[in-house]
């Protein structure tokens, strides 16, 4: 079993990559969440949760439950390049029968597409979820068929 007792502090985990830091959201984050949230190509690709308009209420709320909590059961880094946030990766882990599997969710802003960066960000988080939960057997994402990038 996927255990909520694995809190980890937020401000201790820094994934680190060739391209991409994946790290805790932070409340400075703010004006970069809303410049490559509020994009309609980038809502369309995820589920109905996710606003759009991606407004300033909407980064504020985001950003004040994401830097308040610790680490549980669910897990929501910010992606940064080139010292901006630009994007979010999590992992969201099952329940019940679903316990030892894990939805991996990502988004990063179109400015940032096609590079591979996305790539790197989920074999960075694919890596910290499996060694973070040892009772996780399987990671999976739900694409959207019209995400070709």
């Amino acid at each position: 079993m996927i255990n909520s007792g694995n809190e980890v502090e937020p401000s201790k985990v820094s994934l680190i990559g060739a391209r991409v830091i994946l790290r805790i959201w932070r409340s400075d984050d703010k004006h970069s969440l809303i410049e490559n949230a509020n994009n309609r190509n980038v809502a369309i690709n995820l589920r109905d949760q996710f606003p759009y308009p991606y407004t300033d209420i909407d980064a504020v709320e985001w950003l004040s439950n994401t830097t308040t909590s610790t680490f549980g059961r669910n897990q929501y880094f910010a992606i940064e390049v080139e010292n901006k946030a630009v994007g979010g990766i999590s992992i969201e882990c099952g329940k019940d029968i679903h316990r030892y599997t894990a939805e991996l969710g990502y988004w990063l802003g179109e400015p940032y597409w096609n590079r591979g960066l996305m790539m790197e960000a989920v074999k960075l988080m694919k890596d910290y979820a499996f060694d973070t939960f040892p009772q996780l057997q399987r990671l999976y994402s739900v694409p959207f068929s019209n995400n070709l990038s």
